[in-house]
């Protein structure tokens, strides 16, 4: 075995204008792959894992919020829009609605935790629905004023975060959610004026909104199923009026999730089309690099070397050099979609929620498996055919 590989490599080294030719080809072909499963598999990921945890029929939101309501819900980027909070108090009464929640929210606050801005956002602890089915370890007692849930993305110093120059408890970590949701801090709404005071003594600039006690982002509402939400609507509208604009989550995530499936057959068949041409270039490399050396598998011949050990020979090296070409399309991949995915997920305006260890290594390894046949199908018919040549037929050919 060593000898082969030994032998494989000199040949490799005699060559190396070819195996660069094909490592290159390999290179280009397997980061194509590479970064249409990465992104493809990384924006289903990202909205599935959304769509498990939208947890609301129903979002209402201050008129004329609408727009940025909606980019909350896809991609977790944070507005600030208000309303009063009466509203949330005039509607739990309405009758047909099974769960009703609130959140109020506080865009980009600078803070002692986080090198970046980190997300504040203040909800209901006693009717939440909305953030409980994002945490994987439910704390266990009520929510204080001292103790906060942080997003995936938060660093936490042992079992606590510092904010505004003090020291808060964290009871629980949310799972990653590809969003800006995973660099949020979450507070109990009782909390609010205690944290605003805070904010404001340490220099974070506060619209004259954000500082007001009695305002609510949105509402979050579960419609009984005995109800339409019709009908829970109209008496909202004989509640409150005509102050908020209606959001349907789960209507607006199916939605998306069409829009999703049109971006991944353009991702799909730009691969498709781009593997094809790099295939039918690779193909005709091959043939005119291994016609090219009938000189030297004619002289291996006359040496004695049996055809199945010189189509072992050939076959091994153009393997050897093809996948790693392979290998340093993926690193180069890797390097360049995987620090770059929440950048990637805010560019595309779409959740984007990367593979864990496990599937980034089989989408490596289906790959190699991949790039393994397509390597061998270039190849071998042109490793075949030369072979086959009589030796000094060959060599007067190359005469």
């Amino acid at each position: 075995m060593k000898k082969t590989v030994k032998y494989i490599l000199k040949r490799i080294k005699s060559n190396k204008k070819n195996a660069l030719i094909l490592g290159g080809l390999a290179l280009i072909f397997s980061f194509l792959i590479f970064a249409g499963i990465f992104i493809s598999y990384s924006l289903k990921k990202g909205i599935d894992n959304t769509a498990k945890r939208l947890g609301a029929d129903v979002m209402l939101v201050p008129k004329g919020a609408k727009e940025n309501a909606e980019n909350l819900m896809l991609t977790g980027q944070r507005s600030t829009f208000y309303f009063d909070s009466s509203n949330y108090e005039k509607i739990k009464s309405v009758e047909g609605i099974k769960e009703i929640t609130a959140q109020c929210f506080l865009k980009s606050l600078s803070a002692d935790c986080c090198t970046t801005e980190v997300e504040i956002v203040f909800f209901d602890k006693d009717t939440d629905f909305m953030i409980s089915p994002w945490i994987e370890n439910k704390y266990k007692d009520n929510l204080g004023k001292n103790e906060v849930i942080v997003g995936y993305g938060i660093d936490i110093d042992g079992d606590s975060i510092k904010l505004f120059g003090d020291d808060y408890k964290v009871v629980a970590q949310m799972a990653k959610t590809g969003t800006s949701l995973d660099s949020s801090v979450y507070f109990s709404l009782d909390s609010k004026k205690e944290l605003i005071d805070k904010a404001l003594k340490k220099g974070s600039f506060l619209t004259e909104e954000q500082v007001k006690e009695d305002l609510i982002s949105t509402i979050f509402l579960n419609v009984d199923k005995e109800s339409s939400t019709g009908e829970i609507l109209n008496e909202c509208h004989k509640k409150i009026g005509d102050s908020f604009d209606v959001i349907y989550p789960k209507e607006l995530n199916q939605s998306f999730i069409e829009n999703l499936y049109i971006i991944k057959k353009i991702i799909g068949n730009s691969v498709i089309i781009g593997g094809l041409i790099l295939f039918l270039i690779l193909l005709l490399t091959e043939h005119l690099t291994i016609w090219n050396r009938r000189k030297e598998v004619a002289l291996m011949r006359i040496l004695g070397n049996k055809k199945k050990s010189i189509i072992k020979a050939l076959l091994g090296e153009n393997l050897l050099v093809g996948l790693a070409g392979t290998f340093t399309g993926i690193f180069i991949g890797s390097l360049i979609l995987i620090p770059f995915s929440n950048w990637l997920g805010i560019l595309l305006k779409m959740p984007y929620l990367g593979p864990d260890l496990a599937e980034y290594f089989i989408i490596i390894a289906a790959i190699f498996v991949f790039m393994s046949v397509v390597i061998y199908i270039a190849s071998i018919f042109s490793i075949v055919s030369v072979t086959n040549l009589e030796p000094y037929r060959a060599l007067r050919r190359e005469a």
